[in-house]
């Protein structure tokens, strides 16, 4: 209960601590995710994958920016956080990705082959700085799409999730 209530104000933090108007990201940010996480598909590389979430140091700075809102239990806070990145999203992170590479397999798609055809919102971004990204790409002669969930902006760059299925 405690991470969460630390994460879901990491993602409030994200949200204001990033100054950005939703047109200036539309466009090349989205295409330029989508690009890279189907490119860490292609490559087979779970390490490309995880550098294209946020590190827990930039999710220790985004802490540190809203330092108000954990007052003096600001460190107790940074050091739980650490302790539930590790021992809980970076395995779901590693999980969702090699679910995602292995149900693409048994649909078929042959990941070193995939061509990148586009990659967009799909809606305006909610209240917590989050949306979600739709990647379209072809294996062979099929069209496919990856939708990654509760993608956030940090720092004006956009971070993936472990929130990514096939549709």
């Amino acid at each position: 209960m405690k991470a969460l209530a630390i994460f879901s104000t990491l993602l409030l933090g994200i949200h204001f601590a990033t100054a950005h108007s939703p047109e200036e990201e539309k466009g090349t940010a989205a295409e330029n995710l989508g690009r890279q996480i189907l490119s860490s598909f292609q490559n087979k590389s779970i390490k490309e994958y995880y550098h294209l979430f946020p590190s827990l140091e930039e999710l220790h700075g985004l802490m540190m920016a809203n330092s108000e809102a954990y007052s003096v239990f600001l460190d107790v806070a940074k050091k739980d956080f650490a302790k539930v990145y590790q021992k809980r999203i970076k395995p779901e992170i590693e999980s969702a990705y090699l679910r995602t590479f292995y149900a693409g397999c048994e649909l078929g798609i042959e990941w070193s082959e995939v061509l990148f055809v586009g990659a967009y919102e799909t809606e305006a971004p909610r209240a917590d700085g989050t949306n979600s990204l739709v990647i379209e790409f072809l294996s062979g002669q099929k069209n496919y799409k990856l939708l990654v969930e509760k993608v956030m902006i940090l720092s004006g760059e956009w971070k993936t999730t472990q929130y990514i299925n096939l549709i």
